[in-house]
């Protein structure tokens, strides 16, 4: 809903309730949105490429495939810098205070490629260890995805710190976006294989694997590791949504949502945001099917709210856990909510809603303390 076409390479983040996406296009768009689902566009966060990235890549017109962190009290933007299909490329940094700022600090270089080497710096993304050791992970085609430890003061590689390949494809080159996470105590390295850019006829899947550490050897669910081609797959193309790709995961509370772009067969191959809630079953995330309408991530919004088909009330669920059209409250249970009604002659001085989403998780049905009948719909 909302602002989500042209969305190419996804970096998301959820910052104090407020979600915040940066992606490829014209000086790195940023999109703001209450809930993941109703976005609104806000402004490019660069005006032109800096002056130090002209000179270390002639001829480069746009940042690409940014990748958005929070620390030490300041927003870190890493960004691509490169003219398609080369090697001849360079990762750099901006940091602000708040995202919504038009005045970015510019930190310069960060990471640089040139032709020869093993690896094409493109497609940043850091990741900090629980201990506080700080990486960055990069790469797209040439020889794979490559690890470098980065100082957590400066944001930049420490010195005399030498990249490392975690991923490749030996038998082609097409693998590229890498995204890293912990949960559990595993480490996941996410990444698209195949081809992008190509509209609805893009081939992107996203591949997961894991290891023990961020220096891996990451393997996929069959034990074959990265570095020889594997690579669990998590997404592929579907009937309307084609080459799913540049994945990305954002933790809101206790649930994990993935951000890819897939290219709308319907809409003239249009890049476009897919964020779907990742379900884990024995230490993996299950394969995600993007087929479906737009999930609601979270349950605050509008609802139109009946019990036993009766007349509607409409319900506008506050983040807080209020209820705008009354004194009830609501909170999260497992995949749907319960709402509570003050009544001084019922049990606990509440009657209860338990209210469960439906598969199209745009409307949900239940029962109310006394056993009626109850169903919704999101309106907003």
């Amino acid at each position: 809903m909302g602002d989500i076409q042209h969305v190419h390479d996804p970096a998301l983040i959820v910052h104090k309730g407020t979600w915040h996406l940066f992606s490829t296009g014209n000086g790195i768009p940023y999109r703001v949105s209450d809930d993941g689902v109703h976005w609104k566009y806000v402004r490019e966060v660069f005006k032109e490429v800096p002056a130090w990235g002209k000179e270390a890549v002639p001829g480069v017109r746009n940042p690409w495939a940014p990748d958005i962190s929070y620390r030490d009290g300041r927003f870190w933007l890493y960004y691509s810098l490169s003219t398609f299909g080369s090697q001849h490329s360079a990762i750099g940094l901006a940091t602000a205070e708040t995202p919504d700022t038009p005045a970015w600090r510019e930190e310069g270089l960060v990471f640089a490629s040139k032709r020869g080497d093993p690896y094409n710096a493109i497609d940043p993304n850091v990741f900090q260890e629980k201990s506080g050791r700080l990486w960055l992970t990069f790469g797209s085609f040439w020889k794979g995805i490559y690890l470098v430890e980065l100082s957590p003061k400066t944001g930049k590689p420490l010195p005399g710190a030498l990249p490392r390949c975690i991923a490749a494809r030996p038998q082609g080159t097409a693998i590229e976006a890498p995204f890293l996470m912990e949960r559990d105590g595993w480490v996941y390295l996410f990444a698209a294989a195949d081809f992008c850019c190509r509209g609805a006829k893009s081939t992107y899947k996203t591949v997961v694997g894991r290891a023990h550490s961020v220096e891996g050897p990451f393997l996929d669910k069959a034990g074959v590791p990265l570095t020889e081609g594997g690579g669990t797959v998590l997404t592929l193309s579907g009937p309307r949504w084609r080459g799913p790709g540049h994945p990305g995961v954002v933790r809101v509370g206790k649930d994990d949502w993935l951000a890819v772009h897939a290219y709308d067969s319907q809409s003239s191959g249009i890049a476009t945001l897919r964020l779907e809630k990742l379900r884990w079953k024995a230490g993996w995330p299950e394969q995600v099917a993007l087929e479906k309408p737009p999930v609601a991530h979270e349950l605050h919004g509008v609802w139109e709210h009946r019990v036993e088909r009766g007349a509607a009330t409409q319900l506008t669920l506050t983040p807080a856990g209020g209820v705008d059209s009354g004194p009830a409250t609501w909170e999260r249970d497992g995949d749907g909510f319960v709402l509570r009604w003050p009544a001084a002659e019922a049990p606990g001085g509440f009657w209860l809603d338990r209210c469960r989403l439906n598969k199209d998780r745009l409307s949900y049905t239940g029962t109310n303390q006394g056993g009626r009948k109850i169903e919704g719909v999101r309106v907003a």
